[in-house]
């Protein structure tokens, strides 16, 4: 009865919320309309926006260079650039450049990473191209307009094809050659590499996919973590439903009361304390934040190795000490595979996971260090318009369709002719699967083929570290 009551209060609450947040909707009045990422003409660095991104409104913080503009065609320098058709008008892009799509961790609000993104793009080094910088948000992950459906709660497999999505609509913004870079925080992390085994072959064509960042990475058995331990008991049906009914009641406080409680219960900074009480407190912000954390208690098990290795050779990977969702047993069982990687790091600062709250300036120039590093001894090459494997520059168009269902992501038609595993695609490149002995807190990581650039297809023991 009592989980009845509280499931049909919950639904009241979020049946309100449109009325209840539009007095924090309309504090936001200074962001732009939807726009598409080819019409960025007038944003500036650090401009919060929402993109069109097939269709979805997208929260997103943007950085740009000054270069990034529309003109007719024939007007630009570029003569290889990629034709954009926005409307009726058909336009080209400048010059390649650098591009870093930042995924976030659990809530995915952009808003926490904009000193950690600025600080990054100073730090970055001019003379080997501008860095251009996309943050965006997880759907449901914030209380802004334009909104998503209130009701609608959307899982892994849904974010992680809205991240692949976004990162084609960039690509086809760009022209053929943009180097483009790709990070990930927490669970952004494991986010950045199931997009990798569908579409980082793609990606890679004409060398334009960079490095691949792992911040803080929460790719494997999260619920054996002690914060997953904890944290896993506050995300079952129950729990959600209280959790979306305080919300209820928070947001109809006085905005400056709502901030002074936040304050007091989070410690967190004034600028993060604003963006979680503005932005995080509310019933279907809640209800997607929490059931986005019990869906990773139980997808994110074994280690795949295979889908390190398959990047390794471009990898960056950066733990820390004292981590309550990645125990350093998860950075040995990294080292104990690739033992001579050297940008696979163990923090000797103290960083917090949360980095973004305290730490973002001293990470950023870490972060800008490796892409430096990777972008001067792989130089961007020249433009060029080749068509290969269905992969048409310019436009969205691809040779494999993505179909989203209620039962979560379907992929049709991959590029290199893999399988398909619980919705996730399974790269063809090797053909062995089993288990091997992983970290020290006994969990196991899964070998799923052959990798690609050194490690991925190294196969340890079968017996099972538990």
């Amino acid at each position: 009865m009592i989980r009845s009551w509280l499931a049909r209060t919950a639904a009241t609450a979020t049946g309100n919320w449109t009325h209840l947040g539009r007095s924090m909707a309309s504090s936001k009045s200074s962001i732009e309309p939807t726009v598409a990422i080819t019409d960025l003409a007038g944003a500036h660095a650090g401009s919060e926006l929402h993109l069109d991104v097939r269709g979805t409104p997208t929260h997103c913080l943007v950085w740009k260079d000054a270069g990034f503009g529309r003109g007719p065609i024939g007007t630009s320098d570029n003569s290889d650039d990629s034709a954009i058709t926005t409307g009726s008008s058909a336009t080209r892009l400048s010059p390649p450049r650098r591009v870093l799509v930042m995924i976030p961790g659990n809530p995915g609000l952009p808003d926490y990473y904009h000193e950690y993104l600025t600080e990054l793009r100073a730090k970055a080094d001019p003379e080997l191209g501008a860095l251009d910088i996309y943050c965006p948000e997880h759907l449901g992950h914030g209380v802004h307009a334009p909104r998503p459906p209130r009701t609608a709660v959307y899982s892994l497999d849904r974010q992680i094809a809205h991240k692949m999505h976004l990162i084609d609509s960039i690509r086809a913004a760009y022209p053929t050659g943009t180097r483009i870079h790709l990070a990930g925080h927490s669970v952004g992390s494991w986010i950045m590499m199931q997009a990798l085994k569908v579409k980082g072959r793609v990606w890679a064509k004409n060398a334009a996919l960079g490095r691949v960042v792992y911040l803080f990475p929460t790719v494997d058995w999260i619920r054996r973590t002690p914060n997953g331990r904890t944290i896993g008991r506050l995300t079952g049906p129950i729990p959600r439903a209280i959790a979306e009914v305080l919300a209820h009641f928070l947001v109809m406080l006085p905005a400056a009361l709502l901030l002074r409680i936040v304050q007091l219960v989070t410690t967190l900074p004034a600028v993060h304390a604003t963006t979680s009480a503005s932005k995080l407190v509310h019933p279907a912000v809640v209800r997607n934040t929490l059931s986005m954390a019990e869906e990773e208690m139980v997808r994110i098990t074994d280690l795949d190795v295979a889908a390190v290795g398959a990047w390794i050779d471009r990898t960056a990977m950066y733990y820390g000490k004292k981590d309550g969702w990645v125990p350093t047993s998860r950075y040995e069982t990294m080292k104990m595979w690739w033992p001579d990687h050297p940008d696979i790091v163990l923090c000797n600062q103290d960083f917090a996971h949360a980095f973004v709250l305290e730490h973002g300036k001293p990470m950023a120039e870490i972060t800008a260090r490796w892409l430096d590093q990777y972008d001067a001894e792989h130089p961007i090459v020249g433009l060029s318009n080749d068509i290969e494997d269905g992969v048409t520059t310019g436009t969205l168009s691809r040779s494999s369709s993505l179909a989203l269902s209620d039962n979560g992501m379907m992929m049709e038609g991959d590029e290199d002719g893999g399988q398909r595993v619980n919705g996730i695609h399974a790269s063809a490149t090797g053909s062995s699967t089993g288990l091997a002995n992983g970290g020290g807190d006994g969990t196991r990581v899964r070998v799923s083929g052959k990798g690609k650039g050194g490690g991925g297809g190294k196969k340890r023991s079968a017996k099972s570290g538990r």
